[in-house]
């Protein structure tokens, strides 16, 4: 099994032993590296290169994460970035999407659920941790937009699925259709949202409503 690089930053120790004790029985993952501020997390990735993600906390000193994913992901786009928060306010959750944050788990989540993430990252997916989702849900149900993006049925099915996390393969396999089809919902669904990555598409159509 290949070896999952990892990034850990977080300002409090007590949070990254917590997450070594967790994740020490994987053998597939490999620490790299600690970090407790958003310029450590910067430096390392400018020095050494992407690993294959990075999780990072929203409160730091000196450079908060939200900072951190802005630049990480303006320099190097394939970085994938899994946020671990105590928070689940909806704007905090869209302004990290609108960043290009790959996933989110609260800090309360339990192993299965971040191993989960892990997987779905290294995947080439998205993951938004359960209370996350809620979280958003009932943000989206407040929400009444006047104008909706008009979508075909199936347009609609794959974009829920995106929403619940599913690779292309994982949608192809559920609605009994090719990858390929499944890519080109995917490619007319961000230019309906005028979007250009699928965080910011399930952003945008969690503004509308529409997940």
């Amino acid at each position: 099994m290949k070896s999952i690089s990892l990034v850990i930053a977080d300002d409090h120790q007590i949070v990254i032993d917590g997450l070594k004790a967790i994740l020490k029985s994987e053998k597939s993952i490999n620490i790299v590296q600690e970090c407790s501020n958003g310029i450590q997390v910067v430096d390392f990735i400018e020095k050494n290169g992407i690993v294959d993600i990075l999780i990072l906390d929203i409160n730091m000193p000196e450079m908060d994460g939200i900072e951190c994913a802005r630049i990480l992901k303006n320099l190097y786009a394939d970085q994938k970035i899994l946020i671990l928060t105590m928070y689940d306010d909806p704007e905090l959750i869209r302004n990290l999407m609108e960043v290009g944050a790959d996933g989110f788990v609260l800090k309360n989540t339990g192993k299965a659920e971040l191993l989960e993430a892990i997987d779905r990252l290294m995947n080439g997916s998205t993951y938004f941790g359960q209370d996350v989702t809620r979280s958003l849900a009932r943000s989206m149900k407040k929400e009444r937009p006047e104008n909706r993006i008009q979508l075909t049925r199936r347009e609609k099915e794959v974009l829920k699925l995106l929403y619940e996390g599913l690779t292309t393969q994982e949608i192809a396999e559920r609605l009994y259709i090719s990858s390929h089809t499944v890519d080109s919902h995917r490619k007319n669904l961000l230019s309906k949202f005028s979007t250009k990555n699928t965080t910011s598409l399930l952003r945008e159509a969690g503004k509308l409503g529409l997940v």
